[in-house]
C-alpha cells in the first residue's frame, strides 16, 4: 500500500476539521476516489511554487510512483487558493522571498502552521 508524504508544517483550510485529520490521511491513502478535498503540493517544474488539484487525481496511475509531498489540504479548490495565498505571505514575512522549496525544508513548523499560519 502507498503512503502520501505529507510535510511536518501541514497547513489546513478552514473546512478541515484537525480532529478528524487522522482519518482523512487514511482515506487519501486507501481510497483517493472517495475524498473530495484539494491538495496543495510543492510544484514539480521549476517554475511554478505550487500545484493545487483535487485529490482524486491520486487515483490516477501516474501518481503511484510519483506520490508529490503535501504541504496544504482545503475542503475546495478556493479554500485552496486562499490557503496558498497565506503560505506565500507567511513565506515573505519569514523569509523575504517566496522561495517556498526552501521555506518549506527550512521551516517544519512554524507556530498556527496548522491553520494555514494564522496566529
Amino acid at each position: 500500500m502507498r503512503e502520501l508524504r505529507y510535510h511536518p508544517g501541514l497547513r489546513l483550510g478552514e473546512s478541515i476539521q484537525v480532529n478528524k485529520l487522522g482519518r482523512l490521511k487514511r482515506n487519501l491513502n486507501r481510497c483517493p476516489l472517495r475524498t473530495n478535498v484539494c491538495l496543495i503540493t510543492l510544484a514539480r517544474n521549476g517554475r511554478d511554487l505550487l500545484d493545487i488539484y483535487p485529490s482524486r487525481y491520486l487515483g490516477q496511475r501516474f501518481y503511484d510512483d510519483r506520490l508529490p509531498l503535501i504541504v496544504g489540504i482545503a475542503g475546495d479548490h478556493e479554500e485552496a487558493v486562499g490557503l496558498a495565498v497565506k503560505m506565500l505571505e507567511e513565506c515573505m514575512r519569514v523569509r523575504g522571498d517566496c522561495r517556498l522549496r526552501e521555506f518549506f525544508s527550512t521551516f517544519a513548523s512554524v507556530p498556527g502552521a496548522e491553520r494555514g499560519g494564522e496566529t
